[in-house]
């Protein structure tokens, strides 16, 4: 979408793993609305295993599918804490279309069911815009499995008789999605019959449903540790797409097997090529002396007319080796890359990455982190074990897992100028002040008992 802007501006979720509650605040409204250069757009996420990174990226993801009509996996189902019967996640927006504001707030509750599944059991979507002042901008939007359909516009009284003649639409949306997993409120049947009432506020609502939709399939981006799983274990390769043209614009994620020859449409080659020759316009920088070569194996396309059948080669120093022998960090930058040169450039674009450091060199990515950092158009925010980024980033950008169920997040606070946040935030770890609740303390002592304990009943003394 042309002349279109947009950044999240808060996260809110309850009982995902091992989180009764997780807030982050990743922009005020008032920064949005001014767009000054300091706000900044790139937000690391740290904490120490099992402290609630990944989840804070799974609500996102969640998120992410929902807003592209798409099903919930059923793995979203374990993701519910073992002490609840449901979970809810809420997203702040703010997007700017033609040089208007917008806000939305958009919320689903996620509820176990008696068979062992789970069920989306309900959704609301509320907006308004900025005229000077805030004014609401479409109905709110509530529908939900426990809910009248009926009242899905509230109490607004002026929009009962468009609630009531959309009962069978909306008890229809309302039965498929418990069999599929997908939003109701994004459903696109549910969302053509509200535009076929041709009642002004509708209107103002499918609007809004529909470019939050669109949003979402052309510029919220969000990769998980699944991607870098089918790299290390299936030899799978998450070629990550982003293209724009006149006529509309293409997004997502083409599987390239790195063990065997590909072979896909041709028009969808055409934009595996567009990717990875931007990718070799930046790779030198990353990896100097390397770029990568597409082999298009014409035996196999005369045999498949409408498809191109190619392998990924990896060029160093002028000589050719299968992309499949080059490092894991090497396919990683690769599989993102793409992604990477949108989110610098497009203010559009909402890029979540888990692990985002994973096999890749700790000065490089922070080299990758801080140029971000300083010129990235985009909202990125990312999880990773490597700390270089600490020393690259504002406080503002860092947030820290804490070892409060009810509280996981927060900004990193109190820093002097002269201070290096990655010298303070390991001093409190390795000290556990009393004050701090970043780090749930180990003791090196525990660990090397452990390890004998173990030694001794693999050589068979079970008196340990």
């Amino acid at each position: 979408m042309e002349n279109f802007r947009c950044k999240i501006l808060s996260l809110d979720f309850h009982h995902l793993k091992n989180t009764n509650h997780g807030h982050i605040d990743f922009l005020s409204i008032d920064d949005f609305l001014h767009n000054e250069e300091g706000n900044p757009n790139v937000f690391g996420i740290y904490g120490q295993n099992g402290s609630g990174k990944s989840t804070a990226i799974l609500a996102l993801a969640i998120l992410q599918t929902l807003f592209q009509e798409r099903p919930l996996g059923e793995d979203v189902g374990f993701s519910i804490s073992g002490w609840s019967e449901d979970a809810d996640v809420s997203l702040s927006l703010a997007f700017e279309l033609s040089g208007r504001p917008f806000m939305c707030d958009y919320s689903v509750r996620i509820k176990k069911q008696p068979n062992g599944s789970f069920a989306i059991d309900q959704e609301t979507l509320s907006s308004k815009y900025y005229e000077g002042r805030w004014l609401k901008y479409a109905p709110t939007y509530s529908v939900g499995q426990s809910l009248d359909p009926g009242t899905i516009f509230g109490s607004d009284t002026n929009l009962k008789s468009l609630a009531h003649s959309l009962l069978v639409d909306t008890a229809k949306s309302l039965g498929s999605s418990l069999v599929t997993k997908r939003s109701v409120i994004f459903d696109p049947a549910l969302r053509n019959a509200i535009a076929s009432k041709k009642n002004p506020e509708s209107a103002k609502l499918c609007q809004l449903v529909g470019n939050l939709s669109n949003w979402a399939v052309g510029s919220f981006i969000v990769s998980s540790v699944v991607d870098q799983g089918c790299i290390e274990t299936l030899g799978l390769l998450p070629l990550r797409i982003r293209h724009q043209d006149q006529t509309g614009g293409l997004t997502g994620a083409i599987p390239i097997n790195l063990f065997e020859q590909n072979s896909i449409p041709t028009e969808l080659f055409k934009n595996v090529q567009e990717a990875l020759n931007q990718f070799n316009i930046v790779v030198p920088a990353f990896l100097p002396n390397a770029k990568i070569r597409i082999r298009v194996i014409d035996d196999a396309n005369k045999a498949q007319p409408g498809k191109t059948a190619f392998e990924l080669m990896s060029l160093v120093n002028g000589y050719e080796i299968p992309l499949r022998n080059e490092s894991d960090g090497t396919k990683r930058i690769i599989s993102l890359c793409s992604s990477l040169f949108a989110c610098y450039g497009d203010d559009a674009v909402v890029m979540v990455v888990d692990e985002f450091d994973a096999g890749i060199f700790e000065y490089l990515f922070g080299e990758i982190i801080e140029v971000l950092s300083k010129g990235a158009a985009g909202q990125l925010v990312f999880t990773s074990h490597n700390l270089r980024p600490l020393e690259v980033l504002a406080p503002s950008s860092l947030i820290l897992t804490t070892t409060d169920p009810e509280n996981r997040y927060e900004f990193f606070k109190g820093l002097k100028t002269s201070n290096n946040p990655r010298d303070v935030y390991l001093r409190n770890a390795f000290l556990h002040h009393d004050d701090d609740h970043f780090y749930q303390p180990t003791n090196e002592y525990d660990i090397t008992k452990a390890f004998m304990k173990i030694g001794d009943l693999y050589h068979g003394n079970n008196n340990a």
